[in-house]
């Protein structure tokens, strides 16, 4: 780009500025007629000539940008095409068919929870809880449970033995971490505790 300004105190100002950011000014005179002055030739006028040259704007190339989404998705589809995955996923949700127990004590209540899951998918949880001043209350629950190879999932969809509402389903889940083969904890997203658990036997209640 090339700027011609009149000479005179505003375009040294403005030599001054644009050589302060890197343009090139070069003096050069063109024949133009003007009014003679005793310090320019006669009929001509000096004029700068001040070209300025900027770096081309770095524009980053399509595959820079969609190279880490192209990474993810390959590793998705590797993840997803892993044949020994849903074997392993069957297995691991194999092993969680059975009857578990939980107990805590938080604060000097106790509570004790017994969770029935069975192969079909369905499951019941009985809880009791004791406050340690003679009140004890006891809740049975049930619903839909689900296993994705990492989170637990239950979907409780009866209370009391009753069905509820759609509206009043509720959802937990939280990531399994296997303490061996007969116990595992987890945190619960619904109540946000770490909870343990270990195998029982079949019908045991809380």
């Amino acid at each position: 780009m090339t700027w011609m300004l009149d000479p005179g105190p505003t375009s040294l100002a403005q030599r001054r500025w644009l050589r302060s950011r890197g343009a090139k000014v070069e003096m050069s005179e063109r024949a133009r007629p003007v009014a003679s002055l005793a310090s320019r030739a006669p009929g001509h006028e000096c004029v700068e000539s001040i070209s300025v040259r900027t770096a081309p704007a770095t524009i980053p190339s399509p595959m820079r940008i969609l190279r880490p989404l192209l990474l993810a998705f390959l590793a998705a589809c590797l993840a997803a095409c892993d044949p020994s995955r849903p074997a392993a996923i069957a297995n691991a949700r194999a092993q969680l068919v059975g009857t578990w127990l939980s107990e805590s004590d938080e604060g000097g209540i106790r509570t004790r929870t017994v969770i029935a899951l069975a192969g079909s998918g369905e499951f019941d949880e009985f809880e009791k809880t004791d406050d340690g001043k003679g009140s004890i209350r006891e809740m049975q629950t049930g619903g839909e449970w689900s296993f994705d190879g990492t989170n637990l999932q239950r979907k409780y969809t009866r209370k009391q033995r009753q069905a509820l509402p759609l509206n009043h389903f509720a959802s937990t889940s939280y990531a399994i971490h296997w303490k061996g083969a007969d116990s595992f904890f987890g945190v619960d997203t619904l109540w946000h505790r770490t909870i343990s658990f270990s195998r029982a036997n079949n019908g045991v209640r809380p």
